[in-house]
């Protein structure tokens, strides 16, 4: 029997309200028949890594209980979720991140849809984790900090950002390491924080790269990134990309390599060398199988091109004979 016909809308609005009412506490639910609804919270020193995957056959709304102030870095991997605060709706779409602050009087209201399926990643900070981040980094963090202090909500970017190839492969490893029967703790806080630079990294790039490009522009280049590297074995030509996010090729290319600082070409073979890499070290796929997940359908060229990036062919890559 499915969770989906067993429950309840008020029973899925019981669960979200447990797993909400305390940020700094530990917690596990997973439905084990269809694996459709999970709510997994894993607590670091100083930070909270949540882990929200479900899909509910109901509309939902939910309140979020008074807390303490809020740091937070969230990223939606599927999905759109709504959210109110002080009568004013805001989004999370498929792809998309932001750091987002809210203080302790605002109790933002959460919107999901039914049938559709969310996959949500978040981590928060706690106070004095964030009063050491920020006496080390005052310049990347005095803006969100000072808000936090002063109770003002705020976000990085009001129309989010779009998840990169390196925040998306970033996610995919704290995923794997969230799996383990016990994670390794100080693994973790080094991915959140690689995470929370790279969002820092990424919105000072867009806003230099905005002396010369406007808004949508920029959006539909980063769309571009985005579905250029969310698969790897859907290969896109310059030319199917310009047409998937409107955008003429000329503009597309300059753009491209001015917000990430490599031409579209350059940007793909390094995602693809990156996750070649970490599949030859952490799984046990053949040469092959790791090519084919790299976008490579002949072993031969996935060799060639690691040796031409690398100086290594794959298998003394994963024996260490470099």
């Amino acid at each position: 029997m499915s969770t989906e016909k067993s429950m309840s809308k008020e029973e899925y609005l019981f669960l979200l309200k447990d797993f909400y009412k305390d940020l700094n506490l530990p917690y596990k639910y997973q439905d084990r028949n269809e694996n459709h609804f999970r709510l997994e919270r894993k607590c670091l020193p100083g930070i909270s890594l949540n882990f929200v995957e479900f899909l509910v056959p109901y509309n939902l709304r939910y309140l979020n209980p008074d807390h303490e102030p809020i740091f937070s870095i969230g990223f939606m991997i599927q999905g759109q979720l709504d959210y109110i605060i002080h009568q004013r709706k805001y989004s999370f779409n498929t792809g998309q991140n932001n750091i987002i602050v809210v203080p302790n009087e605002d109790r933002p209201s959460l919107l999901f849809k039914a049938h559709t399926f969310y996959s949500y990643r978040s981590c928060i900070f706690e106070r004095e984790y964030l009063e050491h981040l920020f006496s080390r980094y005052p310049e990347k963090l005095k803006a969100l900090y000072s808000n936090y202090q002063n109770g003002k909500y705020s976000t990085l970017k009001p129309d989010n950002l779009i998840n990169t190839s390196e925040i998306q492969f970033i996610i995919q490893q704290i995923d794997g390491e969230f799996a383990k029967p016990q994670p390794d703790d100080l693994y973790l806080e080094a991915k959140i924080l690689e995470l929370l630079s790279l969002q820092i990294q990424s919105f000072t790039c867009e806003n230099f790269a905005a002396l010369n490009l406007k808004a949508c522009d920029r959006d539909k280049i980063r769309e571009a990134e985005f579905l250029l590297t969310k698969d790897l074995n859907q290969a896109y030509t310059i030319e199917q990309l310009s047409r998937e996010v409107g955008l003429n090729t000329k503009k597309l290319k300059m753009g491209f390599k001015k917000i990430f600082g490599n031409t579209i070409h350059v940007h793909l073979l390094e995602r693809k060398m990156k996750r070649a890499c970490h599949l030859l070290l952490k799984s046990d796929l053949n040469i092959a199988e790791v090519g084919l997940e790299c976008g490579y359908d002949n072993a031969s060229h996935f060799s060639t091109a690691f040796k031409k990036q690398f100086g290594v062919r794959p298998l003394d890559f994963r024996r260490g004979k470099l």
